[in-house]
């Protein structure tokens, strides 16, 4: 019996200041099939790499003013963003003090990444 591996040519940056959960999370990601897992630790390393990457996820508060909600603004639609925070969505609504706007997926961390997978996925098909 062969064994059929499929490899998702598709890129996806993902921002985590943690580092376990950054590597955790490129993992499964890779697991996945994602070939392409670019990782950066800041925020602003994070957009001054931005290479075109389809899919970028991102967690909200990192040390500094900038936040994902930053990152989504910096990259003015050139990629499906996907803050992936352990905050809620009503909170970072407030504490950007705007509503997510419109194309900005929004994905509360709790442990599993399969909803991670399927925003993923998700934003590839947009």
């Amino acid at each position: 019996m062969s064994e059929c591996i499929i490899i998702m040519t598709e890129e996806i940056l993902y921002l985590e200041d943690d580092k376990q959960l950054r590597e955790l999370g490129r993992t499964f990601l890779e697991r996945q099939g994602y070939d392409y897992v670019h990782t950066h630790d800041s925020l602003e390393e994070g957009i001054d790499c931005y290479e075109g990457e389809s899919v970028v996820v991102t967690d909200y508060a990192f040390e500094g003013e900038i936040t994902g909600m930053d990152v989504a603004e910096a990259l003015n639609g050139e990629a499906e963003v996907i803050i992936y925070t352990g905050y809620n969505q009503e909170f970072v609504e407030r504490d950007a003090g705007t509503e997510l706007p419109e194309g900005i997926q929004f994905l509360t961390r709790g442990g599993e990444f399969n909803e991670l997978i399927k925003e993923v996925e998700q934003a590839i098909e947009d």
